[in-house]
């Protein structure tokens, strides 16, 4: 389970805005919090739905 959450993701969407990919900042998020990025994907993805679209959307807001 993953304690803090709300702030691994809030770091992730932070992420969203400089990493040029998902995968990087997937993997950035996970490294810092170590766990898998199959398990920040997947708490990722409960919160913001499709990472791939939601990145778009991200980088719309740039």
């Amino acid at each position: 389970m993953i304690v803090d959450r709300a702030q691994m993701l809030a770091d992730f969407e932070s992420l969203l805005v400089i990493q040029a990919t998902v995968e990087q900042a997937l993997a950035e998020t996970a490294r810092s919090y170590g766990y898998s990025i199959e398990q920040v994907r997947s708490a990722a993805a409960a919160k913001f739905g499709d990472l791939e679209e939601y990145a778009w959307k991200v980088a719309m807001h740039r």
